[in-house]
């Protein structure tokens, strides 16, 4: 859930509902490649350590014990996230 949240929160600008921005990652994620994804979940490791850890603030996001762990987590949470959303698009 807290890959979704942060794709989806990032996708959105001023304005957006929800569903806008549900809609925005999966025009960007349908069909896309390995490297994107893994592009895509690297780009947005900051957000997710921020949303873990909101009073360090955006700019310290990445600093601190276990973030190696955390970004190995995290990108493996993400890619098998955005895996199946850009296999089903491919389709599309």
């Amino acid at each position: 859930m807290q890959v979704l949240v942060v794709l989806v929160s990032v996708a959105m600008v001023e304005g957006d509902t929800t569903q806008d921005g549900v809609d925005r990652v999966r025009g960007r994620l349908a069909g896309a490649e390995s490297q994107y994804l893994a592009d895509t979940c690297d780009e947005h490791y900051r957000a997710f350590s921020f949303l873990l850890n909101p009073e360090r603030g955006y700019e310290n996001a990445l600093d601190g014990a276990g973030m190696s762990a955390r970004y190995d987590e995290w990108m493996d949470r993400c890619y098998r996230v955005t895996r199946p959303l850009s296999v089903a698009g491919e389709g599309s």
